[in-house]
């Protein structure tokens, strides 16, 4: 059965997980707090103790992809309206010339905003979080403070000279396929406002997990994260996109739809009206309020998707102590992603041999859910393989870009928007 946890590991300690704070979003257990060892609502875990917390340390996103930019792109003067080439060693060309070797003073910067946090990356390997930048995960003020905050951090650690020229991408769950021209200035000003002046492209995070090793441009790229998203392609037209359309709208079988889920589970549990359960005694040991208040408390913020999706790693380790009710919310929960991966496979064309690239915090933080997806993908819709989860996006993206030395392919028009340095408005698509 699809949501019947895996047996036969060893009990294990606690796991560190996120704390709850009234009109607050979700704060890390980093200070020293945590989470008591025994329980006897709960039976140990059937986790092993070599498995990661869930959710991290670090909070990861729903979709923690991060680009860094390959070569600059520019308009070339007598170029065509809208087309961009290639600009490597002072010499434009139509084929996508230049070389890695002809930016090797060059600078380069990236962002990954996913649902909960955001992760800003440099060339020499410096990182450094702050919280999201999506308005429906904390609200347009708030997501437009993290977002001036992150990039004037940005200019400061690079330096106004370098700032002014340095390439950079900004891959974010706020934008999809064919975003609104305004929802792509509005970014662009911004980074332009925080004295980042080099070449931009604007992508939805997902983009570069289908781009990267080993899917190649073709498969289908899952996220599952705070929220949940599909992205696929043949490796001939143009990708497909399949949910991704908020929590209102999808994040079917993400950390929200999890957390939600079991969080009804729990209540339901308590009244009568579901199986006896141990979420509703173990989300109110985590979260220090009894179930009915917590759930009240979340529907009062305006913003709850992120602390919703907290919730997301008790459900999983009720799940994976056998708890039945727990183990319902999970098997729904796959029976979605995989149904999101047909739909994408189909709409894409996909024909013999495919795979999928697993990405997000869901997958990370438990990987026992991660690997019950990828036997289904095998046993019912074909895939080669189970695929394994990424580890490093940050090396994913890396790897794409390698993979595309001359530029990213015509296809992707509309799903990447490139901001030349001079003109300094978003130019859809990319060479092709």
């Amino acid at each position: 059965m699809a949501g019947t946890a895996p047996t036969g590991t060893a009990n294990r300690a606690r796991p560190n997980s996120w704390s709850l704070k009234p009109r607050s979003f979700l704060i890390c257990g980093i200070n020293g707090a945590q989470p008591p060892q025994k329980r006897p609502q709960l039976p140990a875990t059937a986790r092993s103790p070599n498995t990661p917390p869930f959710p991290s340390r670090t909070p990861r996103s729903v979709h923690p992809v991060v680009i860094q930019v390959a070569h600059h792109y520019r308009a070339a003067p007598g170029t065509k309206p809208g087309r961009l080439v290639a600009w490597g060693n002072g010499h434009a060309t139509e084929g996508g010339g230049g070389t890695m070797g002809d930016l090797a003073d060059e600078r380069f910067w990236a962002i990954d905003a996913g649902g909960s946090s955001t992760t800003a990356l440099l060339d020499d390997g410096s990182r450094w979080r702050r919280g999201s930048i999506n308005p429906a995960s904390v609200g347009e003020h708030a997501a437009e403070r993290e977002l001036r905050g992150l990039l004037d951090e940005l200019t400061g650690r690079l330096g106004a000279a370098a700032a002014g020229s340095a390439r950079g991408w900004l891959a974010t769950a706020t934008v999809d396929a064919g975003a609104a021209r305004g929802d792509i200035d509005r970014l662009a000003a911004r980074v332009r406002a925080s004295g980042l002046g080099g070449p931009l492209v604007v992508s939805r995070d997902v983009l570069p997990l289908l781009l990267a090793p080993p899917l190649g441009g073709r498969g289908v790229a899952v996220v599952c994260g705070t929220g949940s998203g599909f992205v696929a392609s043949d490796g001939a037209g143009p990708p497909v996109s399949v949910g991704g359309c908020e929590y209102l709208g999808s994040d079917e079988g993400s950390a929200f739809a999890l957390g939600l889920d079991g969080l009804r589970a729990a209540v339901r549990g308590l009244d009568g009206r579901g199986a006896p359960t141990a979420l509703g005694a173990e989300l109110a040991a985590e979260f220090g309020s009894p179930v009915r208040e917590l759930a009240r408390e979340l529907a009062a913020r305006p913003f709850p998707k992120a602390a919703v999706a907290a919730l997301a790693p008790v459900v999983c380790r009720c799940w994976l102590a056998g708890d039945a009710a727990a183990g319902a919310v999970v098997a729904r929960a796959l029976d979605d992603l995989v149904a999101a991966v047909r739909a994408a496979r189909n709409l894409a064309g996909l024909a013999g041999e495919w795979t999928a690239a697993l990405n997000g915090g869901v997958f990370r933080g438990c990987p026992e859910f991660a690997a019950a997806l990828g036997r289904r993908l095998v046993a019912e819709l074909g895939a080669a393989g189970p695929p394994e989860p990424v580890a490093d996006p940050a090396g994913r993206v890396l790897a794409a870009l390698r993979a595309h030395p001359a530029g990213l392919p015509g296809t992707l028009a509309g799903w990447a928007w490139t901001v030349a340095p001079e003109a300094r408005e978003p130019r859809e698509g990319v060479p092709g």
